[in-house]
This record gives C-alpha cells, structure tokens and sequence, in this order.
C-alpha cells in the first residue's frame, strides 16, 4: 500500500502483504490506518476551506474498498448514486490518480516492476522501499530530469473544468502511440 502526494511522490509505503488480500484488509493492517484511528498519524490541524467558513479535517483520498473514517474519502457506494455523488465520486476518482501516475512512473523508471519479481520476499520487500524511496528523491531534484516531460501528466483547469490529457491516456491512444500514431493522440 502506497500514499503519494499531489505531486505522485511517494510519502508512505508499507509493503510485504500478500497480493491475495484486499486493499481494505490491507489497509487496515498498516500502521498509518493505527496511527489514523488513533489520532497519532500526525496530520494538520483541521482548517477552513479557502474562502469559506467550514472547518474540515484533512484527508486521504481513498478507494471503496477502505473504510469511512473522519479522515479517509471514498467515492459513494455505486449502486445509489445520485448525479451530484456520481460527479463527486468522478472526482474523487481523479484525485486518486496521483498515485496511480506513481506507481506508473515508477514501473517506467525502474523497469523490473514490469514482470514478476523472481526474488526472495524479504529482498523484494527492501527493493520496493528502495526503489519507491529513490522515485520520490529524484523528482525533487531541482533539475528534476527524472520527472515525465511537461504534458505527461493530464491537467485540470480549475476555472473551466476542461482536462488535458497526459500518459494515462486511453487504450485506444496508448495503442495508436505505440503504431507511430501519435498525432492522433491528444496529448
């Protein structure tokens, strides 16, 4: 289980659980779920949302399998949504998607999370840290060469809501890329 930031820097990760269970079960046995519930994760203060007098805790933008807590987000349950939980949980969804670009960037750059790891867990473990540990270092750096190109990752305008597409494209665009059709692409 992983935590990235807004950036798709990796800020927490626990690993070591089988890939059987489920992303609730192995949420909740992670010591920042511990540290949440018990209010020692060390999180900021509730605050007021710019421009508005509501006081709200900070949260963590999560999928359906995790619980509801004060300070996890999850989309609504699907079977009853209403249009304006359906456009919620769409964003939500968006959010979540700093970490898939992490993990996507870190496949790409560490090229051996493309295959199975054909090496003992406990070194699999440290090579996870390591590697999850080296992504997040390099895209601070000030020359920032490790980070995707400008327009790799999709942007939104917040004053219109229109999104620029970046690499995590649909397959149909993914598949045209890798035909020499990348004009076809709008990214």
């Amino acid at each position: 289980m992983a935590i990235c930031d807004a950036k798709s820097n990796f800020i927490y990760v626990d690993v070591g659980v089988n890939g059987r269970v489920s992303d609730g079960g192995v949420g909740a046995n992670t010591s920042i779920s511990q540290r949440i519930v018990n209010h020692t994760a060390g999180l900021p203060e509730d605050a007021k949302l710019p421009g508005s007098d509501k006081v709200l805790p900070f949260v963590f933008l999560a999928d359906d399998a995790f619980p509801s807590q004060c300070h996890i987000m999850k989309p609504y349950p699907y079977q009853t949504q209403t249009t304006s939980e359906q456009i919620f949980s769409y964003r939500l969804s968006r959010g979540r998607r700093t970490v898939e670009n992490g993990f996507g960037m870190l496949a790409n750059r560490f090229r051996v999370f493309l295959a199975p790891i054909n090496l003992p867990l406990e070194k699999a473990d440290i090579l996870v840290l390591a590697c999850t540990a080296l992504h997040s270092f390099l895209r601070t750096d000030e020359i920032n060469q490790y980070s995707q190109s400008e327009g790799s990752l999709e942007i939104e305008s917040v004053s219109d809501g229109i999104v620029a597409p970046g690499w995590v494209a649909t397959k149909e665009c993914r598949i045209a890329k890798t035909q020499g059709g990348a004009s076809q692409c709008q990214h």
